[in-house]
C-alpha cells in the first residue's frame, strides 16, 4: 500500500499568486515531500522526526486548522 501524506502545507511569495513550494508530511512514515519552483530536486524528499515535540506541536496545530 503506498503511504499517503496526512498534513500538508503551501507557502507563496509576495505577489501570491503560484506557492513558492508545498510540503507534506506523513507521521506514518517520516517523511516530508516538497515540490515547487524554490524546491531542488534531491531535497524533495526528507526525514523528520514525527514523535518530536516539534513535530508533535505542528500536528496539533494542523489539527486545529
Amino acid at each position: 500500500m503506498p503511504v499517503r501524506p496526512g498534513w500538508g502545507i503551501r507557502a507563496y511569495g509576495d505577489d501570491g499568486a503560484e506557492p513558492l513550494f508545498e510540503a507534506a508530511f506523513c507521521y506514518d512514515c517520516d517523511q516530508v515531500r516538497l515540490w515547487g519552483p524554490a524546491v531542488p530536486e534531491h531535497l524533495g524528499q526528507q526525514l523528520f522526526d514525527a514523535a518530536s515535540p516539534y513535530a508533535q506541536y505542528l500536528r496539533l496545530c494542523f489539527r486545529s486548522a
